[in-house]
């Protein structure tokens, strides 16, 4: 296991947007990244996991602690079952999977980041969820410091949420079943095609809000006259109220302070307080 020092993290998110992390290590197997967690312990200093940086905002000071990337991406089908290390890329992971002609997890075809990411965080679209073919996972428990197996229905499933704390997701296994792969193939580029549409271009972090029950945080967004604000390098989409993108060199707090307008003006007009998708680190 590899430490290095003073690393920005802006070359590990999808904003391009962070100052430098103290300690930053890749680890690509399960003994790196636990090794990892002891080294952190050991110095006595925070740590956090990234995978593919997709859903975060990193502080322009950076994070003063151990940064791990994840890379744990190993890639297994048995018979009906594919066994799946948490830093395989989600997108990677349902391209590859149609190729063989598996489906069941077309809808998470545009989905940024990483498997273990997609779990903890509940992914899903289209009406497809990353829960839906999960049998299990193996985990890394950070409090008892040992590796177990945690079953499906032992994990609360909520809307782009989940009860999975004080664990570190290693791998997941997933039931397959087989489809003829052209209709697969249709169905994917169908989902792509409707992301495209409806989706801007550029450096952003996806949704960054969550939709509030009953309605659509974009059009909510939308209502209020946000597209197109601005503030430093950092817009509303003029495509998707909901997407904040880096368009200029954006600092993390041209994010915070445009997501601060959005939040008390959705608030005021609608008594609706909008919650952030996105983890923050380093703040």
């Amino acid at each position: 296991m590899k430490i290095n020092k003073n690393i920005k993290l802006s070359k590990f998110t999808s904003y391009k947007i962070g100052g430098p992390a103290d300690y930053l290590t890749i680890v690509e197997t399960e003994a790196e990244l636990i090794d990892a967690i002891k080294f952190a312990s050991k110095k006595n200093i925070p740590w956090v996991v990234l995978g593919k940086g997709s859903n975060v905002l990193v502080s322009d000071n950076g994070f003063s602690g151990l940064t791990i990337i994840n890379k744990l991406c190993s890639f297994k089908i048995l018979e009906d079952k594919l066994t799946i290390g948490s830093g395989y890329s989600l997108v990677a992971m349902v391209n590859k999977l149609a190729r063989d002609g598996f489906s069941g997890f077309e809808g998470l075809c545009g989905i940024p980041g990483t498997v273990g990411a997609a779990i903890v965080g509940s992914a899903g679209a289209w009406g497809y969820e990353i829960s839906d073919n999960l049998i299990s996972i193996r985990v890394y428990d950070i409090k008892n410091k040992k590796v177990k197996n945690i079953k499906k229905n032992k994990i609360k499933f909520e809307y782009r949420k989940s009860n999975l704390e004080n664990i570190i997701i290693l791998s997941a296994n997933f039931n397959l079943q087989k489809n003829d792969i052209e209709k697969i193939q249709e169905k994917i580029k169908l989902f792509i095609k409707k992301r495209i549409e409806k989706q801007p271009i550029g450096f952003s972090c996806g949704s960054f809000f969550k939709n509030p029950e009953g309605y659509s945080a974009g059009e909510l967004i939308d209502k209020c006259g946000l597209k197109g604000l601005k503030i430093g390098g950092a817009i509303v989409s003029e495509k998707h109220g909901n997407f904040i993108i880096n368009s200029d060199g954006a600092k993390a707090k041209d994010i915070i302070d445009i997501s601060k307008i959005i939040k008390n003006k959705v608030k005021k007009e609608f008594k609706i307080v909008l919650e952030e998708e996105i983890k923050y680190i380093g703040f």
